[in-house]
């Protein structure tokens, strides 16, 4: 076995959300610029906002990355101290009740469809054969199956962890499979490389050591995983094939023109935007999308504009624009200013709360600020449903003992220490873990470990 409290930089870069910030917004820019399509020229504005960007994400990186160091050194000298984090029986059931509402957000989405599309048989042929005629219905028709669903996700996350810990049976993994690929049903393509990469990083605190090298073969591996996945949906859509030339002039194959184009297009579209629309009054209806719609559904406030945004000629049609152009549409450049914060620190800072919370669920939560700073290069994943959903949900139940990883004390870490989470104390294991902090690492008092967990630790 390695040392509990060892930690290595490649494990704190995966827990941060700067680190995936760096990893997509940086290539995906620098590929923009290459102008492998015909995209319109960027407007200096434009530049400098990406520019302004990619350091912000590189000083968060830097200065924020003690802090999680710190945390994650408290995690390890806990699990040396203590073993493998016990698992109690109320929090099975409450992954099993999470579960059912998934799928029952499932069957509800399947039936309001197929009533709309024509009945049961015709939903699942069109499915097989002509997928993107149920994607082009979502317009037209809703279900809060789509919402309850989300709850299949927590659960499917932290069903993972338990699995990988050795807490609950194989059979469980089942459940899990089943959430993932009955989100596939709602034609949405980021919706399984969503779900499986933020299950991924939920185990991240978890895992062994790692080399930097390991680290970047994870990277790559799992990037070449997702744009397969990603055009694997894309074919399926319809979206992607060899017959859907965007550009006729570019020097890249129909597919990966394709794969160009998202990569790139959300840059276009802010430059757009920036250049062309000008937005004088300061709102949240997109940015706070989530909690302006429940105010709207309790006839509060005014219905919220669609969080689908039209389609531009840039000169090719296309409707993401980053993740600041909600802030843009909604306070101008001051509304980009405050997005470009809030993305790269206050993404950070956030999500080291989560972390901090020391909750299954909180873990998840901040699993999913990461995979939405991996987003920001194309789409506003900071202002979507899930990721409000799973942070409140994280606020709402690390008050409660039940998805906690340890039952026993975690040492705080100083920064923000008006965050910090203390779970309950029992003194005979506060002096290890402080003698395993103090020592650096260098004298273990390691509790027995058994199960799966040695494939982690």
């Amino acid at each position: 076995m390695s040392n509990h409290s060892s930690v290595k930089p490649a494990n704190v870069l995966l827990l941060m959300p700067s680190f995936y910030g760096c990893i997509t917004w940086i290539p995906t820019s620098i590929l923009y610029l290459v102008h492998l399509i015909n995209w319109n020229a960027p407007a200096p504005i434009t530049l400098i906002v990406i520019l302004v960007c990619a350091v912000l994400y590189l000083i968060a990186s830097l200065s924020l990355y003690p802090y999680y160091s710190r945390w994650l050194r408290c995690v390890r000298a806990q699990l040396a101290a203590t073993g493998v984090p016990s698992v109690r029986k109320a929090l099975k059931y409450m992954v099993l009740l999470l579960h059912a509402i998934g799928f029952l957000g499932l069957f509800l989405y399947i039936y309001t469809f197929s009533n709309a599309l024509g009945g049961y048989d015709r939903f699942f042929a069109l499915l097989v054969s002509q997928s993107y005629v149920v994607r082009w219905e979502s317009q037209f028709t809703e279900s809060i199956g789509t919402q309850l669903s989300y709850f299949g996700w927590i659960a499917a996350s932290a069903t993972g962890s338990l699995y990988a810990l050795g807490r609950v049976r194989w059979f469980w993994l089942v459940l899990l499979a089943a959430q993932v690929l009955g989100n596939c049903l709602f034609i949405g393509r980021t919706r399984p490389i969503w779900m499986i990469l933020t299950i991924l990083i939920g185990m991240v605190p978890l895992l062994r050591p790692l080399t930097i090298r390991a680290t970047l073969g994870i990277v790559i591996v799992s990037t070449a995983g997702f744009l397969l996945l990603f055009l694997a949906m894309g074919i399926w859509v319809g979206k992607i094939g060899d017959d859907i030339v965007v550009d006729r002039n570019s020097p890249l194959p129909p597919n990966l023109q394709n794969i160009y184009m998202y990569a790139t297009g959300g840059f276009a579209y802010l430059d757009q935007i920036l250049v062309t629309e000008d937005w004088p009054t300061l709102t949240i209806e997109r940015t706070a999308y989530p909690l302006m719609r429940v105010l709207g559904l309790l006839k509060i406030t005014a219905m919220p504009p669609s969080q689908v945004c039209e389609f531009l000629n840039l000169p090719y049609e296309f409707n993401v624009g980053t993740a600041l152009e909600p802030f843009y549409r909604d306070a101008g450049t001051f509304g980009v200013v405050v997005g470009v914060l809030l993305i790269t620190i206050g993404a950070d800072i956030g999500c080291l709360w989560c972390w901090q919370t020391n909750t299954w669920f909180g873990w998840f939560a901040a699993a999913n600020l990461c995979f939405a700073s991996a987003m920001s290069f194309s789409t506003p994943k900071f202002s979507s449903f899930p990721v409000w959903l799973f942070v409140a949900f994280a606020i709402l139940t690390f008050v409660s003992s039940i998805g906690k990883v340890f039952h026993r004390r975690i040492v705080s870490v100083p920064f923000l220490r008006y965050l910090s989470v203390m779970v309950p104390e029992k003194k005979n294991i506060t002096s290890p873990v402080k003698r395993i902090l103090d020592d650096d690492g260098r004298h273990h008092n390691r509790a027995s470990s058994s199960g799966r967990y040695q494939f982690f630790n």
